[in-house]
């Protein structure tokens, strides 16, 4: 199983808040993406070097390195490193994580700087302090957003030896922190910007079809030379086009794994009676929209013209988008919207 998940905030009439499920889905049945914690303060670990780090805003770390004229410290101990939620208390952040329903990690980061040598996320078990490492895509130049499962096979250790998958499952029941590492290749004066800070929960489980399309046989095809989702077993994890979402989860939702400007997320419109949402569509799948009034409550698809299946136009697929409205939205709110990819045509 994969997960991921994006959320756009909107308000309508000033006061409602309205949260946008970015909604990964391949087959009826199976339940939407939600994001639902974000980190709501940065605490900085001492790096060796004197380059800072800062907040700027709630959610959004700005890590500076200044220029570095070389001196006692080695340019190898020139590193930043950056707790999420730290010391905050009953944070979701550290404790037990499964507990809390977190199934994974989302977030983008912006480069003004070089490559670097280590970009990290590093969860820490609170009991044993063992270190577990996922490598993040930070390109220079760029902003990108990285989704990283909370999956075992999926992390690396900070040794050689990785330990077993009960040690694993012990420690993200008990986290202490889970930080940001980052350590450049030069001397120059850099900086990254990290924000939108998410654990996911588990409702953004992605489960291949049982039938294809012929736009996702051709797709799996061309990308990992199989006909058949269960034959993939390299490389689920990379990201071509560095838009968030990796090669396989983008041929089960029939975006382009090639194009980054291709990723399934979704936009409201408040700005007419009762509420539009917008999400890419193709001519292969149909498509449900469920709201509810609480993010953890119960999701009830809504019904566009008496129908739940939605089945976008031909003018709609040519743009690659499809949009529907809720006429019923028109209430004080808040409410929580997902799309479901439910299956093919």
């Amino acid at each position: 199983m994969e997960t991921t998940g994006s959320n756009l905030d909107a308000t309508k009439s000033g006061v409602v808040l309205l949260l946008a499920m970015g909604l990964l889905l391949a087959a009826e049945g199976v339940a939407g993406a939600s994001v639902d914690v974000e980190a709501s303060e940065w605490d900085e670990i001492p790096d060796y070097s004197g380059s800072s780090t800062y907040v700027n805003g709630a959610s959004e770390l700005v890590v500076t390195f200044s220029s570095w004229n070389g001196g006692s410290v080695p340019l190898e101990d020139r590193v930043a490193s950056v707790a999420a939620d730290e010391y905050v208390p009953n944070s979701a952040f550290h404790g037990d994580l499964l507990a809390a329903e977190a199934r994974g990690l989302k977030f983008r980061i912006t480069s003004a700087g070089d490559v670097l040598k280590y970009a990290r996320i590093v969860l820490v078990g609170a009991t044993s302090q063992r270190s577990w490492l996922y490598n993040i895509q930070v390109p220079p130049g760029q902003t990108v957003t990285n989704v990283i499962p909370l999956d075992y096979a999926l992390w690396i250790y900070n040794s050689s030896t990785k330990p077993a998958y009960t040690a694993w499952l012990q420690d993200i029941h008990d986290v202490s922190s889970i930080k940001v590492y980052l350590q450049p290749t030069t001397a120059a004066a850099q900086s990254f910007t990290v924000g939108d800070f998410y654990l996911y929960g588990d409702n953004g489980v992605i489960g291949a079809p049982a039938q294809l399309t012929p736009g996702q046989r051709g797709a799996l095809l061309e990308r990992y030379g199989v006909q058949q989702f269960e034959n993939v077993v390299a490389d689920k994890g990379v990201d071509t086009d560095l838009d968030g979402m990796n090669d396989y989860q983008e041929i089960i939702v029939g975006t382009g794994w090639k194009d980054a400007n291709q990723t399934f997320e979704s936009a409201i419109d408040s700005s007419g009676a009762g509420l539009s949402i917008t999400w890419p569509c193709n001519g292969e799948s149909v498509y449900n929209l469920s709201r509810a009034e609480d993010i953890k409550g119960t999701f009830v698809n809504v019904q566009v013209g008496g129908q739940v299946d939605l089945i976008p136009t031909d003018q709609e697929v040519a743009q690659g988008a499809m949009t529907r409205s809720d006429p019923l939205a028109t209430g004080p709110g808040p409410y929580y919207y997902r799309v479901v990819r439910k299956g093919n045509r």
